[in-house]
This record gives C-alpha cells, sequence and structure tokens, in this order.
C-alpha cells in the first residue's frame, strides 16, 4: 500500500483498531465542501463482522450517544482529530459514521445506487473506469464558492487558488488495472471550447508517450501509467495551473 503513496500510518491505526486491509471490502467517503467544517459520511463494509465489537468501540473510544438509542456511539478515527463522529452498525458488516447525526437517518433507507446520485455526480462517476478499484467524484459545481475552498485558500495563502478553481466544475480520479495499473484523471471545464484550449495550453511533449491527453466535450480527459503521487505530483500541477 505504502508503493501506491498512501501513508502507512493509515493502515497501521485500522489494523489495531481490528479493522486491517484484508478486513475491508470497500471505504466509502462523502464530503460536502460547501459547508463549514465540511461534512463528512464515512461507510466501511467488511469482508466479515467484527468479532469483539467492545474491543472495538474501546479502540475508538466509543461513547453512547444517546442512553435512550445505545445502537448510535460517538467515535474517534485515527488520524482525523478535527471530527467527532456519530456511528451505528446498518449490519453485521457495515457500519455508517456521520459528522452530523442526522445523516444517520440514511442508513435507513435503501439502497438506490447510481439512480439516486444528483446528475453532475453521476456525469463525474460515468468518466470512472470500470475496472476502478480506488476513485474520487465531485458534483459539477463551482468550487471557488464554497466556504471550505474558501478556507483552504486563506489558509495556504494562495488567493491566486480562487480564479484557477473557475476553470473546472467536476473532477474524477481512478486507479484501474487496463491492464496495467493506471491513473485515470477527468477534469470538467465550463464548456467544450474551454476544454480544447486547455488540451492546446497543456498538451504534454511528444516525448512523453506514456501520458495520454484529449478532449471529450466539456471534459478534460488523461491517462497515465500510474506511479506513487509524489512522482507526478509535479507535472499534475503544471497542468492545473498550479
Amino acid at each position: 500500500m505504502e508503493s501506491l503513496g498512501l501513508p502507512a500510518e493509515i493502515f497501521t491505526d485500522l489494523t489495531d483498531v481490528g479493522l486491517g486491509p484484508e478486513k475491508l471490502q470497500h471505504i466509502t467517503v462523502a464530503l460536502r465542501v460547501e459547508e463549514l467544517p465540511p461534512r463528512a459520511v464515512i461507510v466501511l463494509s467488511l469482508r466479515e463482522p467484527v468479532k469483539d465489537q467492545a474491543r472495538l468501540r474501546q479502540k475508538l473510544k466509543a461513547t453512547v450517544k444517546d442512553p435512550t438509542r445505545r445502537e448510535v456511539w460517538t467515535v474517534s478515527l485515527p488520524n482525523i482529530p478535527l471530527y467527532s463522529f456519530s456511528m451505528t452498525a446498518i449490519d453485521d458488516t457495515t457500519y455508517l459514521l456521520c459528522s452530523n447525526i442526522v445523516d444517520l437517518e440514511l442508513g435507513k433507507k435503501p439502497h438506490g445506487g447510481i439512480g439516486d446520485l444528483n446528475l453532475g455526480l453521476k456525469e463525474s462517476i460515468e468518466r470512472l473506469s470500470p475496472s476502478s478499484f480506488v476513485w474520487v467524484a465531485s458534483g459539477n459545481e463551482d468550487w471557488a464558492k464554497f466556504k471550505a475552498v474558501e478556507l483552504l485558500v486563506n489558509m495556504a495563502k494562495r488567493p491566486e487558488f480562487t480564479k484557477q478553481l473557475g476553470d473546472y466544475r467536476a473532477v474524477a480520479a481512478s486507479v484501474s488495472l487496463e491492464p496495467e495499473l493506471t491513473l485515470n484523471l477527468a477534469l470538467r471545464t465550463p464548456g467544450a471550447s474551454q476544454a480544447t484550449v486547455w488540451i492546446e495550453r497543456n498538451q504534454p511533449p511528444t516525448t512523453e508517450t506514456s501520458i495520454g491527453l484529449k478532449a471529450n466535450g466539456a471534459w478534460v480527459e488523461a491517462t497515465m501509467p500510474f506511479e506513487p503521487p509524489q512522482k507526478k505530483s509535479s507535472e499534475l500541477k503544471r497542468w492545473l495551473g498550479w
């Protein structure tokens, strides 16, 4: 996992609470960045039930949220010190964690799949490779107007980011097997003409034959062999104008 550029501490801490990578089927994280702080929902899907529930709650420093609702706990997650989550078990192998307790109601709804997502998010997800095993996708929004983005821009002391973010409306990125490990990145610009201009401005040199870059309507799509992020970060920053 470290070879993929992921911090080893993440997996050490998960293993310590009994949720090592070998026990995880899926991890899904959703953020509402238009709010401050960003509203977070995490779904942990396990391969098998946790044998020692008491130990899991102890490791997560879980306390009862409401004595009348003992199935709801307040927990702290490793490496996420700024959040306190409300946690409940949907079934023996699925845990729902929400930074806003109101979102626990999501666990009572039947799983609707991609059809229940908004149009912008569905369009982003459709850009992902079917063989993706790690992916991220956003809705179609004006990111520069989000309060959380404004805070990050101010903290970074990079006011130019606000203008640069105005060039993008959505993002979809994934790592897939096609047939080798491949990074797929799609950026949605405000329109097809902007995507064409973006391609003309950022077309990599012909010597970089391992990188594929094309316009697809308002989307700019790039594919490249996957390497640890630090090896590609400078090149991606150049493309994004950062």
